[in-house]
């Protein structure tokens, strides 16, 4: 008897024990856990976001007239239609808000002059041309534009046509963080 009872003794000190470091481990495993989900989340929106980005470029530059000097629109009414449907795939769970798509069509003339942004006017009028949102406020049209035709003076060549797409989505994260981490930006940018 004496020997049962001291395996029960010793049994129950040991779940005792075990008890105690699953309340110390428990909170480290569930903000662990939350993590990996937040994580493969950003991941997968990160993706879509890449995806979206370079299939508007794609079929942008599929569609377009390949003329540096021709004065026409290089995006007809039908291929921005086209372009605005392509860009409702990321924009279908996204607040509005923040978030915006842009494209811009960036062109050295031959002559060798500054590189000029094409949309939406084409080749004319080309000093209000700052791109064109797909998706979101127009009020970021003007940064996207800037920062991308700063990107490109440099590394044009004359006659080069190149189409940027600047994707910016905001992802909420389930994370135990404050509340001003909750929203986390993505930026993909994509230019061919």
């Amino acid at each position: 008897m004496t020997n049962f009872m001291e395996r029960f003794c010793h049994y129950c000190q040991s779940s005792r024990a075990s008890a105690v470091e699953f309340a110390f481990i428990m909170p480290f495993l569930f903000v662990i856990l939350i993590g990996v989900v937040d994580g493969g989340s950003l991941y997968t929106q990160y993706t879509k976001a890449q995806q979206v980005a370079e299939s508007l470029v794609r079929t942008a530059r599929a569609l377009d007239v390949q003329l540096v000097a021709d004065p026409d629109r290089p995006l007809t009414n039908d291929t921005q239609a086209l372009l605005r449907n392509i860009a409702a795939r990321m924009t279908t769970h996204l607040p509005e808000d923040i978030n915006f798509i842009w494209i811009g069509r960036f062109v050295r003339p031959p002559d060798g002059s500054a590189v000029r942004q094409t949309i939406p006017n084409g080749m004319t009028n080309f000093e209000n041309n700052r791109g064109m949102i797909l998706a979101g406020k127009s009020d970021y049209a003007a940064q996207a534009h800037t920062s991308a035709l700063e990107a490109l003076d440099e590394s044009l060549q004359p006659g080069d046509i190149v189409y940027v797409v600047r994707v910016r989505v905001t992802h909420g994260l389930m994370s135990p963080v404050p509340a001003s981490m909750k929203r986390f930006p993505i930026e993909v940018r994509f230019a061919l």
